[in-house]
């Protein structure tokens, strides 16, 4: 085993954890940095998968108590079970299945498309400045917001989510920003958001899991290796951006993505 590979990815894992969580675009820095490190040259893409998976097995840890009650009182609906309780876990089930068919789609029809994306910085760049465009701009509107999910602010993440496709662009602060702009509450938009990453990325893995066969077996070692290193690094900060993050911050992620997306595009134009 190589140490400094072996180092690069771990690197590029403890990325994946910090940024998937926070509205920055995981997608976006594992491709700058993966072509800083000079890794994975044309499966960019399928590692990232990989170390989603990673994050994913962290959202299921974290959301677990959330996870259980919606199961177990799916459950109880079938048996014929209405108390309001009940009744509430039904829709919001209803209403994770609504926001998930749009980014589904994308993300089924066009998957060659983003993976040839994940290799341009100037796609990266640009998805930056965008992801910095909607942080600095969406939550000046986000003061007359309420708690409760309603077709509207959840059919509003879904179809923000759907920009978490491109490289560059957030998805989990799209789709942040999007239940923000439909109506919800900081902390309502947080738990659906996030809520959102687990099917889309377990059907992103399922749909896309023949291809992750065609990596090198010694660059696979290091991915899943990777991968356990980005679950863990995203469940603290999943920890931390549930106990820290108002809406006060969004501004300061805006301003460091205008910086990156600088960067990238700096770096695009001297590798022409």
């Amino acid at each position: 085993m190589n140490i400094l590979d072996l180092l690069r990815y771990l690197l590029l894992a403890i990325i994946q954890g910090i940024s998937e969580v926070l509205p920055i675009s995981s997608s976006g820095h594992l491709a700058l940095f993966q072509a800083l490190l000079n890794t994975n040259a044309g499966n960019e893409a399928i590692f990232a998968l990989l170390l989603h998976v990673g994050s994913l097995f962290a959202f299921l840890l974290f959301f677990f108590p959330v996870i259980w009650r919606l199961v177990s009182h799916l459950f109880q609906f079938i048996r014929g079970q209405r108390s309001d309780a009940i009744q509430d876990d039904m829709m919001l089930i209803l209403y994770l299945v609504l926001a998930t068919i749009p980014a589904a789609l994308a993300g089924y029809f066009i998957k060659d498309v983003i993976d040839q994306l994940f290799q341009s910085l100037w796609i990266v760049g640009v998805g930056f400045y965008f992801t910095a465009s909607l942080l600095l701009i969406i939550p000046r509107f986000a003061r007359l917001s309420y708690g409760q999910y309603t077709w509207k602010n959840t059919l509003m993440s879904g179809l923000f989510q759907v920009l978490g496709i491109l490289p560059g662009v957030s998805r989990s602060g799209s789709t942040l920003l999007g239940s923000l702009l439909g109506g919800l509450t900081l902390a309502k938009a947080k738990e659906f958001a996030f809520l959102l990453f687990i099917p889309i990325t377990l059907g992103s893995f399922i749909v896309s899991f023949d291809r992750i066969e065609s990596f090198e077996p010694s660059l696979l070692t290091y991915s899943w290796i990777a991968t356990v290193v980005s679950g863990v690094v995203t469940f603290f900060t999943l920890k931390m951006v549930f106990q820290y993050l108002n809406l006060k911050h969004f501004k300061w992620f805006g301003y460091y993505l205008v910086g990156i997306g600088t960067l990238t595009l700096l770096l695009a134009f001297l590798s022409l």
